[in-house]
């Protein structure tokens, strides 16, 4: 897989997979308003996808300008009236990147032999963070940051399709805000484009208008 991913090229796929019909269902524009540092963030209301689209692709009923909300923009493209909307926030690899430095801490796949240190560190984080980030054992990867033998932060990564891989991520409590989120997350996206798949998380809510 060549890289960098470009954001087509990754929305192509992902949509490939939600079995979406790409052309007739979604806008998209590689403008200045989807940064590489930014997510992609997405509106879908009746079957149509809006993601910060460039206004020269589409007759808006009102002017957007680089400083326009995705609501506004949503709005300009006369779907405001709409009591409920999806909003997906989406991170993807562009491409591999480079790990911080992890000594004293030690990188391990999790198997079935972990099932007990697994079930007490996902016992120290809330019903929210289990629900936010639901990782098992069954997953096709798991791995796991360790300083010695205490478990601080999982992350796992599901095959998604023959394009895609979905990342998810845990950290301890006690232990965040620090960089392990960052290092797990860098060997997983290692691990997926050796996959030859694109790694990528998702969060979704659906909000009242």
């Amino acid at each position: 897989m060549d890289t960098p991913i470009t954001k087509k090229q990754f929305l192509t796929a992902y949509y490939r997979f939600q079995n979406w019909d790409f052309e007739p269902m979604i806008w998209i524009s590689e403008d200045k308003r989807t940064t590489d540092e930014n997510p992609l963030f997405l509106h879908r209301s009746l079957d149509k996808i809006v993601i910060q689209t460039d206004e020269s692709h589409l007759s808006l009923r009102e002017p957007i300008d680089e400083s326009s909300s995705n609501q506004a923009i949503v709005e300009a493209l006369g779907f405001g009236n709409l009591s409920i909307k999806e909003h997906t926030k989406i991170l993807f690899a562009m491409e591999p990147i480079e790990l911080p430095d992890y000594e004293g801490l030690t990188i391990k796949p999790m198997t079935e032999s972990d099932k007990i240190a697994v079930g007490q560190f996902k016992a120290m984080c809330t019903h929210f963070d289990q629900k936010s980030s639901p990782i098992n054992l069954d997953d096709d990867v798991l791995y796991g940051v360790y300083h010695q033998s205490d478990l601080l932060a999982l992350g796992s990564l599901s095959v998604m399709s023959d394009e895609l891989s979905s990342l998810q991520l845990l950290v301890h409590p006690k232990f965040r805000n620090v960089g392990l989120g960052y290092l797990l997350f860098g060997w997983l996206i290692r691990v997926a484009f050796r996959k030859n798949t694109i790694p990528f998380i998702v969060h979704d809510a659906s909000d009242s208008v």
